[in-house]
């Protein structure tokens, strides 16, 4: 993915590097064991999805730490404050090109159903909330 931030193009790449580097940030424990599960992409995007910044800018950093052209964390946070930058609009590209990157594809589309269910549930129990 490439963004042009400043008149400079940079480029991301969310790959197994990437994959590797945010998951360990947060565990969460197995069931009964007492195994971590490594989970950090998994709660850095349900974040961005629900419009937290900071885990939109993370995953732009972290997708971008192994590349030529590297942006820094200060000209990044300027580029999300700008009000000309559309942060829902980039939420969208960063959500549909992780949805379409090899290594990041599944556990993508697994929050995005997970999404969709939660979805659905809320909208049931509104309408239950409206006939009683």
């Amino acid at each position: 993915m490439e963004l042009i931030i400043n008149d400079k193009p940079y480029s991301f790449r969310f790959g197994v590097g990437f994959l590797k580097d945010i998951q360990g940030r947060y565990k969460e424990t197995g069931g009964n064991l007492t195994v971590q599960i490594p989970a950090g992409f998994k709660y850095q995007l349900a974040g961005m999805l629900d419009g937290d910044v900071t885990a939109l800018a993370d995953i732009l950093l972290t997708a971008n730490k192994t590349e030529k052209n590297r942006i820094s964390p200060s000209a990044l946070y300027d580029y999300l404050e700008s009000e000309d930058t559309d942060i829902d609009a980039l939420t969208a590209e960063v959500v549909d090109f992780l949805s379409k990157a090899n290594a990041c594809k599944n556990l993508t589309n697994q929050v995005l159903t997970e999404l969709e269910k939660a979805q659905a549930e809320a909208k049931k129990y509104e309408e239950l909330k409206k006939v009683r």
